[in-house]
């Protein structure tokens, strides 16, 4: 009979349990409520038509001392007399005497208490050592106590490799038991063969790792393969139960660019060792990969696209964590972690726990990083929310190690050119621009091409890094493109790359927007000095633009608009004008472009703010600015109107008669007509307050009263409010909203138990 202490089971688990244990010895359906302040009642039966005929209350305090139970016992005396329960059952996990049970009876007087309804730690092991099938059941009771880690120890099944016992087993109180756990177990058993795949970060080796423990525990040696697939080879019994383990397998070879996979044949090691476990009766392989990789493999290795490891019945796929699944991983790592009582504090106060369960970045390698004390030597309690929300909004360090080491060139330049359009590539674009690209990187940096590189790059990005849709790939996850973000910045080189490659108009004004940002000092430093390389790919595109044709309502001459702030700044302060390019070449090449077009007044009103120090220009700015105008008297939305005045504020210009006559006029027609239509179709009240707000300053300017608009927009206002009063709920909606609310209190209940 297994002797536990229960110092493995969190309070949660341990109340399960006890559920278990008491429903298999009374014969009742017990109810178990929510974790947190329970008043009094964890357990109840269910049977009885007395909701308070037996109650049940759990005191998980396997680490602390009777006079600490004690203690707190005489807190629970005065909520259990006024709850006057026909019966009253204690369990804790405490090791108690009978002297020990008579002292719980005194603290207790006056409640329905008796001694056999006093559950100590030696009577939870009696009822389980009587419950054999509820023992298996609490997988972490058994797996990680200490008695399993001795027995393991002193057992003769003998670890030849590096298989870390003694730390798997003081992470298995950590994990949280899912589907995939049985899934696992259940596809070894059936087919003596296991991929698991996943995203970084998810779970993968953890899963392989509990696993092999548990295999261990039933006399099955576990074999880690550490160097590669042949060293299984000299360690390959066969009279003997073996699990092999091989742990990001795809990964510690096939893309080692010092050692070919291909051209060292560790494909076919792999399949062969696959072959030859699966037909033996006493083996186990279990291998673990990222999901790209692994597809990675199915296009550069006939071997492994036509064997056992392409076959859906192998492959486990671990891809997210239900919300209660994420905050029963935290909360676990909470609970049995080092972290002072302050820095728990600070997550469970105003429910920060949410934050961190509903972010998008959530992965259990962020929770292992964030809750591990050795981590946080430079962190005080009082930063420590700042820390976590830094970790869950820039986790790049996760794609990095991928990016560098396990995907292919043709992968990172198909990555590099999606974050040049903003991590959105279209399918029409994709096989010309990646090929000029590619071609251009591999001329470059000296490697070699394929024609089927595209291919090969779409496969082992796919539902790892990007999703495929009906019109473009997209990233997928946010956290790949504040990545790249950063990769752009440490490695301008990169863009150099791209925008040489990609000469457009549109590439090299969204890179220069991007290092307007405060974060790309670094990356416009560089470009700077880069004026001599930049000048003529500026021509080129700017020739291309030329080229272009475009119409009134051409979305082109729209993009090329707001995008010629970013060129003329671009062009100034790395100095093209020094490489024969010039403000003067761009608004010359684009002017003839607007001519038929209609204007963004926004981007146009800081053109002419930048261009009208240039006296070579100033044909051009008067011609720009005639149409400016027109384009205001014609229709001029209260927004345009702004910034109209915006740049009416900042020239260094008088306007004309008849400039002063247009915008005087238009801001009178907008405030007597169509403010007020603009308000009918605003649907919230922040954009009622924004109307009201330009009309202020748009009246202030030109002497005008907005009292209209106003009165106008309080009677919308109460409109919007009236409608969100009569609309009718729908109540599937309704019973969704409930479903999830519901899990919240579950959650912050949950979490009510740590402090």
């Amino acid at each position: 009979m297994a002797i536990y202490d229960f110092k493995q089971l969190s309070p949660n688990d341990f109340e399960i349990l006890t559920a278990d244990l008491l429903e298999a010895k009374e014969g009742v359906r017990i109810e178990r409520f929510k974790p947190g302040k329970d008043g009094g009642v964890d357990l109840r039966f269910a049977e009885s038509s007395n909701e308070n005929g037996t109650i049940v209350q759990c005191k998980h305090y396997a680490s602390s001392k009777f006079s600490t139970l004690k203690s707190n016992l005489k807190k629970e005396a005065e909520k259990a007399v006024k709850i006057n329960a026909q019966r009253y059952i204690l369990v804790t996990s405490l090791p108690l005497n009978s002297f020990d049970k008579d002292q719980i009876i005194e603290t207790m007087k006056g409640i329905n208490l008796v001694r056999s309804d006093i559950w100590s730690c030696d009577d939870l092991n009696s009822a389980i050592s009587d419950n054999p099938q509820i023992e298996k059941a609490h997988f972490k009771l058994w797996l990680g106590s200490t008695t399993m880690l001795e027995k393991i120890l002193n057992s003769t099944v003998h670890c030849q490799t590096d298989f870390e016992v003694a730390k798997i087993h003081r992470n298995i109180k950590k994990y949280v038991k899912t589907s995939a756990f049985t899934d696992a177990l259940q596809i070894l058993e059936r087919e003596h063969f296991l991929v698991i795949s996943g995203p970084p970060g998810v779970g993968k080796t953890t899963l392989a790792e509990m696993i092999l423990f548990y295999l261990l525990e039933r006399g099955i040696e576990p074999v880690v393969l550490k160097s590669g697939i042949s060293e299984a080879k000299s360690i390959y019994a066969p009279d003997r139960p073996q699990a092999f383990y091989f742990d990001d397998f795809l990964g510690a070879t096939f893309l080692n660019e010092n050692s070919p996979f291909i051209g060292k044949n560790h494909d076919r090691e792999v399949v062969d060792l696959v072959d030859a476990i699966t037909e033996s009766e006493n083996k186990l392989f279990i291998l673990t990969t990222r999901e790209h990789i692994l597809k990675q493999s199915f296009e550069q290795s006939e071997r492994i696209k036509h064997s056992k490891l392409s076959s859906a019945k192998y492959n486990l796929e671990i891809k997210s964590y239900g919300k209660f699944e994420k905050a029963l991983i935290l909360y676990n790592h909470m609970y049995f972690s080092e972290l002072p009582e302050d820095f728990i504090s600070k997550i469970v106060q105003n429910e920060f726990y949410l934050k961190i369960v509903e972010h998008e970045n959530f992965n259990p390698r962020l929770i292992e990083w964030m809750t591990s004390q050795n981590r946080l030597n430079n962190v005080t309690a009082d930063g420590y929310t700042i820390f976590i929300e830094s970790l869950l909004e820039n986790p790049s360090e996760i794609w990095k190690f991928a990016f560098e080491k396990q995907i292919s060139e043709a992968g990172r330049s198909l990555l590099l050119l999606m974050h040049l359009n903003d991590g959105v590539l279209k399918n029409n674009e994709i096989k010309r621009r990646f090929k000029e690209f590619h071609g251009h990187r591999a001329t470059k940096y000296n490697f070699s091409t394929r024609v089927d590189d595209l291919e090969t790059a779409l496969t082992e990005l796919t539902d790892s890094f990007i999703l495929p849709g009906k019109e473009a790939f997209r990233y997928i996850n946010p956290s790949i493109g504040d990545f790249m973000n950063e990769l752009f910045i440490d490695m301008p080189e990169n863009v150099m790359d791209l925008i040489s490659s990609q000469p457009s108009f549109e590439s090299l004004a969204r890179i220069w927007k991007f290092s307007s940002d405060s974060e790309g000092q670094k990356l416009r430093d560089f470009l700077k000095n880069e004026g001599e390389a930049i000048a003529p790919l500026m021509a080129h595109a700017l020739d291309e633009m030329n080229k272009r044709q475009t119409g009134k309502f051409d979305q082109g001459a729209s993009a090329s608009q707001r995008m010629s702030v970013p060129i003329c700044e671009m062009c100034r302060e790395i100095g093209l004008q020094n490489f024969g390019i010039s403000t003067k070449n761009v608004v010359e090449t684009l002017l003839p472009r607007w001519r038929n077009a209609s204007l963004v007044i926004e981007s146009i009103a800081q053109l002419l703010l930048m261009i009208e120090e240039d006296e070579k220009l100033h044909p051009e700015s008067s011609e720009l600015k005639k149409q400016f105008w027109e384009e205001i008297s014609s229709w001029g939305t209260g927004q345009e109107l702004i910034n109209a005045l915006d740049y009416i504020e900042n020239t260094s210009s008088q306007l004309d008669e008849d400039e002063a006559a247009i915008f005087q006029e238009s801001v009178e027609k907008w405030l007597e007509e169509r403010a007020l239509e603009e308000l009918q179709q605003s649907n919230f009240e922040f954009e009622c307050d924004e109307i009201v707000e330009i009309a202020e300053r748009l009246a202030k300017h030109c002497k005008l009263s907005h009292s209209s608009v106003q009165s106008c927009a309080v009677d919308r206002i109460k409109e919007i409010d009236d409608e969100a009063d009569d609309d009718d709920f729908d109540s599937s909606i309704w019973e969704e909203r409930m479903a999830e609310s519901q899990m919240d209190d579950s959650v912050t209940d949950l979490f009510a138990t740590l402090i």
